[in-house]
């Protein structure tokens, strides 16, 4: 994973937008399965939270 494909997902989290996976990677160039191991990381660090819509 590239640090600046990351870097925009984490800033989009960031921002306090309520994103879907899908979303996240459109943004960030990243494909949805990249998404969801960064988003899985960061919930299991206590670092972010998921809701759904």
């Amino acid at each position: 994973m590239a640090l600046t494909t990351a870097r925009a997902a984490l800033e989009a989290l960031v921002s306090g937008a309520r994103l879907t996976l899908g979303e996240l990677a459109e943004r960030s160039g990243l494909t949805v399965e990249q998404v969801a191991a960064l988003a899985t990381e960061l919930v299991s660090k206590d670092a972010a939270a998921v809701s759904h819509r």
